[in-house]
């Protein structure tokens, strides 16, 4: 997901702040094979400083119930013109919901810690391409350990010069977590930002090509985002 986003440069401190609100009819995961199929508000907020950023998100349902937090902390060790890569840790909360042995339905905060090793590659104009690769450690039960691998592509399809940038994400990813959870999938998303006010539409689509588990179909999502 992208959007235009401004950014706020504290002078004194050389750090450079930026932040956008999401509304959406669901929400994916970063996994995008696991979603939130209700309507979901997602906030981000990021915090860099030289090479350094610190990119914390929360994805709470607008029924009340909470999803996720995430709370990245990256470090850019290359940082080039057409080259860029970037290594980060995740200590983050997923949220789901348990039936207890009563009956009671209680919602249960499951721990993970991830490792992030990310790059992009600028190509030629409107081409850069980006690649992410993601080993994941679940601390309880319920949680998912495996890795994720995925390759997209951004390409800006249309500019409007001082009324919209509209830009086409293509993409595929595998992934591998306990219990033959797998699959190979594919995604696709555009986002339409408009230049006179920092307010993008999104739209995604999620298409297994094939899974080793139960319950997998084309999933969507679009949604209203809010840079500040």
């Amino acid at each position: 997901m992208t959007g235009q986003v401004p950014d706020s440069t504290d002078q004194k401190s050389n750090v450079s702040a930026s932040g956008r609100v999401m509304l959406a009819n669901a929400g994916f995961a970063p996994v995008p094979a696991f979603s939130f199929n209700s309507p979901l508000m997602m906030g981000f907020l990021s915090l860099k400083k030289k090479r350094f950023s610190f990119e914390p998100d929360l994805a709470l349902g607008l029924n009340g119930k909470p999803w996720l937090v995430n709370n990245w902390f990256r470090l850019a060790f290359i940082d080039r013109k057409k080259l860029k890569a970037t290594v980060g840790l995740n200590p983050s909360l997923y949220f789901g919901e348990v039936v207890m042995l009563s009956g009671e339905s209680i919602i249960r905060a499951h721990r993970n810690l991830t490792f992030e090793f990310a790059g992009e590659q600028t190509l030629t104009s409107p081409w850069a391409l980006r690649w992410t690769y993601l080993l994941v450690h679940a601390f309880d039960t319920g949680a998912l350990s495996g890795q994720f691998f995925d390759v997209s592509n951004i390409i800006t399809a249309l500019r409007l010069p001082k009324i919209l940038i509209a830009k086409v994400k293509p993409e595929v990813f595998y992934f591998n977590f306990d219990g033959n959870i797998d699959g190979f999938y594919g995604s696709g998303s555009v986002t339409a930002d408009l230049q006179c006010i920092p307010l993008s539409v999104y739209f995604q689509g999620v298409q297994p090509f094939w899974a080793g588990f139960p319950g997998t179909h084309y999933k969507w999502n679009a949604g209203l985002v809010y840079g500040f």
